[in-house]
């Protein structure tokens, strides 16, 4: 591991081995052969503390919250597939269609300690054992779309997130600056005043503002603020 502290944008550098991994017989070749090398090279196991990692990130961010992901204050753009009897390479097609590139790297949290790192090329290649029985939901570091898939057999596209890294980025600059100062004796009252007022970052996107209440929330709790 290169980086003690685990982010979107190293996470794939706490990686384990494919060949060795619980799963691996989901990406073996369907003749018995194993795992094609190109297969290991698109598809990366990540160490159970980097796949806790993206599974606390999904479990924060609204917009990658099924019970959300249908708020129009999200995203610009979305596409919904009912796959129900549909055939794979129909699926196949259809996810070709979302125009990402097939060397872009997604993100798929699979269970507790369990998470991938894998090309788009390889999600449609082996979508028929992805995308069956369970909710899944992909995405990228980009942060600008994501995919959703329901065990009802229905997909949705969301493209053009309400989202702007740099401004969350400012956002938690503040707030990190804000609680490294504030006392524990600090009122409530007092420190409510003092985060809302690291709220008002100019040009904050209304995705970043609804991440922005949760931390808010998470950074009070841990504190000790909020009895």
């Amino acid at each position: 591991m290169k980086n003690s502290t685990i982010t979107l944008e190293n996470v794939e550098e706490f990686s384990t081995s494919l060949s060795k991994h619980h799963l691996k017989w989901m990406f073996e070749d369907v003749q018995g052969k194993g795992i094609s090398s190109e297969v290991k090279a698109q598809i990366i196991p990540l160490h159970p503390e980097a796949a806790q990692f993206l599974l606390d990130f999904k479990n924060t961010q609204e917009h990658l919250n099924n019970e959300l992901f249908k708020d129009a204050k999200f995203h610009k753009e979305m596409d919904v597939f009912i796959s129900k009897k549909k055939n794979n390479e129909t699926i196949k097609a259809w996810l070709l269609e979302r125009n990402i590139p097939l060397d872009r790297k997604v993100f798929w949290v699979n269970q507790l300690n369990v998470a991938f790192v894998m090309t788009w090329e390889m999600v449609i290649k082996f979508s028929d054992i992805l995308f069956f029985g369970s909710n899944e939901i992909l995405w990228d570091k980009t942060m600008n779309w994501m995919l959703s898939f329901q065990s009802e057999e229905v997909f949705s596209f969301m493209d053009n997130l309400m989202y702007d890294p740099n401004s969350r980025a400012k956002e938690t600059e503040a707030i990190d600056k804000l609680f490294e100062n504030i006392p524990k004796s600090e009122s409530i009252k007092e420190t409510a005043e003092i985060i809302n007022e690291a709220a008002r970052v100019e040009d904050t996107e209304v995705m970043s503002m609804a991440s922005f209440e949760s931390r808010k929330a998470k950074i009070s709790s841990r504190q000790g603020l909020i009895s």
